[in-house]
């Protein structure tokens, strides 16, 4: 139970988190939409998302970093004893040294690689300084977030899950918010670079305030730096690169097609759709997200049938929570859009359906790589790469021929080729992961959910047609989550779970 407890709370720390940052986005999306000019809005666009993909420099060594960490610190945040002190603290000792480096590196490669890229695209009616000012504040903010970010892995690995989350929420959330106030009052895309870059600073600066103050007790400060450590962790830092890069080819180049092939004034509507499906994604994936360390506590204890409950609970809330909310998002369609970000900003059906389709594959591929992962096995870096690689030849013949669908369906086939059975097929052989059950538990009850979410989206949508846009969100959108929050109540929690959430409802 107090794992459970401690898994929930980093999940709902991060649910509580994500659901804000939308709140704020979708508040800040409509601001942009209807106070910059469409040139500097898909530029804005283009470089916020690309922002996005600059963790990529961290060279796998988060990912082992943290795991190795939570193999040592197995009593999840209590005192350690001396020898496994020692062997922190080398871990400590190289996460510093090495993020100090990378930080550097990812501030000198990543402005290198944006400037010879805006140079190399128009930018109709922007003047170049504007957008090389931009990124080159951004690329200066996620130096400073890469060299913090060692402190991170620190404070995960002794099992404060989703603390460092609710610094970020809150950090975010005021970032959000008076990226705004800054497009209200008439900034452009230096003064939202800027504002996201105080914002990154401040989140890392507290982050290390937060990990200072709960380790105390750990003698960190005079370990020294050893060079077999780091040799040890290199092969498989590299593999979880690989695979990061692998994703970043697949999932954060659509943008520099659009702009390629039909400008920035296309990537608005598109980017749009697809960052309502995956802020979807995320907000169903944050209890996924938030088991890694536990399931390498349970790894190193022996414990499979704990690591297997842990996945067949966070496939059951992930897939759930995207089957009513890809039901919602379906059944409103343009009504959705138009409320959210006015007329004429519809993606249109075929590119929202593929969103919705890549995501879902992706989600249930995820649930069961995390927990493969946080085992030690760094299988998945020549699938990624295969599967970026195929994404990236798809998204090239097929933009060209067939627009931003085509562009959609690239990423859709590639994956579905290679890495979204892989991952499963590897995570659940590793695991011991028994399919009948898994279709039985997991993939029969998403079907379902999935056709009487929709089928009764389309009804409520149809019997209030005439009462207004936001009525039809509210109650099809609502609908939806009563259905979510029923079908998690009833089968995906054990009785002993309601039993304790009731408890403290003071409700039994």
């Amino acid at each position: 139970m107090r794992l459970t407890f401690r898994i929930f709370f980093g999940g709902a720390a991060a649910w509580f988190g994500r659901g804000a940052n939308i709140l704020f986005g979708l508040v800040l999306m409509p601001v942009l939409f209807r106070h910059l000019p469409k040139q500097e809005l898909g530029l804005w666009l283009m470089l916020g998302q690309t922002w996005a993909a600059l963790s990529i420099f961290d060279f796998g060594f988060g990912v082992v970093l943290t795991r190795r960490m939570a193999f040592v610190a197995r009593c999840g945040g209590q005192r350690l004893d001396a020898a496994r002190n020692a062997d922190l603290a080398e871990l400590v000792a190289l996460g510093r040294r090495l993020y100090t480096w990378l930080g550097f590196l990812s501030l000198a490669i990543s402005f290198a690689t944006g400037f010879w890229f805006l140079r190399g695209i128009g930018l109709a009616g922007q003047p170049a300084s504007a957008a090389w000012t931009a990124w080159a504040v951004l690329c200066l903010a996620q130096g400073i977030s890469t060299w913090a970010a060692g402190w991170t892995c620190l404070l995960q690995a002794l099992g404060y899950v989703g603390w460092d989350t609710i610094v970020a929420s809150v950090v975010n959330a005021l970032t959000l918010l008076v990226q705004i106030l800054v497009v209200l009052a008439g900034g452009g895309v230096v003064g939202l670079a800027v504002t996201a870059a105080v914002g990154a600073l401040v989140q890392r600066l507290s982050i290390v305030r937060l990990v200072r103050s709960r380790c105390r007790y750990l003698p960190l400060r005079h370990t020294r730096w050893r060079t077999g450590l780091f040799r040890e962790m290199l092969p498989l830092a590299l593999r979880a690169w690989l695979t990061s890069v692998g994703y970043l080819l697949l999932a954060n180049t659509d943008q520099f097609f659009i702009a390629a092939f039909r400008g920035t004034t296309a990537l608005p509507p598109f980017r749009a759709a697809f960052l309502l499906v995956i802020n979807l994604h995320l907000l169903a994936g944050v209890f996924s997200g938030a088991s890694p360390v536990f399931v390498s506590q349970l790894w190193q204890a022996g414990d499979m049938e704990g690591i297997r409950v842990i996945l067949r609970r966070n496939a059951q809330i992930g897939l759930w929570t995207m089957a009513c909310g890809a039901a919602a998002i379906l059944a409103l369609g343009p009504a959705l859009f138009q409320l959210w970000l006015g007329p004429g900003n519809f993606v249109g059906y075929p590119v929202l359906a593929v969103f919705l389709a890549i995501f879902l594959l992706e989600h249930h591929a995820n649930v069961f790589s995390t927990c493969g992962r946080a085992t030690d096995d760094e299988a998945y870096a020549a699938s990624s790469i295969a599967t970026g690689l195929l994404k990236i030849f798809l998204a090239w013949f097929l933009t060209a021929r067939f627009g931003l669908v085509g562009l959609a369906c690239s990423t859709l086939l590639a994956q579905a080729a290679v890495n979204d059975w892989f991952m499963v097929w590897r995570s659940a052989r590793r695991l011991n992961v028994k399919f009948g059950a898994h279709f039985r538990e997991v993939l029969l009850p998403f079907a379902v959910l999935f056709l009487a979410s929709l089928c009764l989206g389309l009804f409520l949508k149809s019997l209030t047609r005439q009462a207004g846009l936001a009525f039809q969100v509210l109650a099809v959108g609502g609908t939806a989550m009563v259905l979510l929050a029923g079908s998690l109540w009833q089968f995906a929690l054990a009785p002993s779970h309601r039993t304790w959430v009731l408890r403290r409802l003071r409700l039994a």
